[in-house]
């Protein structure tokens, strides 16, 4: 692994990453154990370069995509594990979801659901039961 220079786009990124997962930089910090401080100095430049330990944190913890925090190419995540095999898309939808608040994610859910024909039955299967 190489450490990444810190510049305003690393910044920008990292700051996208704390967003998405609903975190603030205090907790972003506890998450992967290291201080408030580290974080602080990252973001007031005091920091040249992400060290390798802090990178490798940061994707054990939250599967952030390193060359996409250098270049900004490619998925923000890494994908979860082969198991869910998602293609792009299903993982630029992992990645949707997770910027949406606890509502759109119901809405979502419903939608989804919908989509995939269980609302759909679900709804016959009640309707059934009430003229019965």
């Amino acid at each position: 692994m190489v450490s990444i220079l810190v510049n305003n786009l690393i910044q920008d990124r990292l700051s996208q990453v704390i967003q998405i997962l609903e975190l603030n930089r205090s907790k972003f910090t506890r998450e992967i154990g290291v201080t408030s401080g580290a974080i602080s100095d990252i973001f007031h430049n005091r920091v040249k370069n992400l060290s390798d330990p802090f990178l490798y944190l940061i994707e054990c913890q939250f599967r952030v995509n390193l060359e996409w925090l250098e270049t900004g190419e490619g998925n923000m995540f890494l994908p979860n594990s082969a198991a869910h095999n998602l293609d792009e898309t299903g993982q630029k939808l992992v990645a949707n979801y997770t910027s949406l608040d606890s509502a759109r994610r119901n809405e979502l859910l419903e939608f989804s659901e919908f989509l995939c024909g269980k609302k759909l039955a679900e709804d016959q299967k009640k309707s059934a039961a009430e003229t019965a």
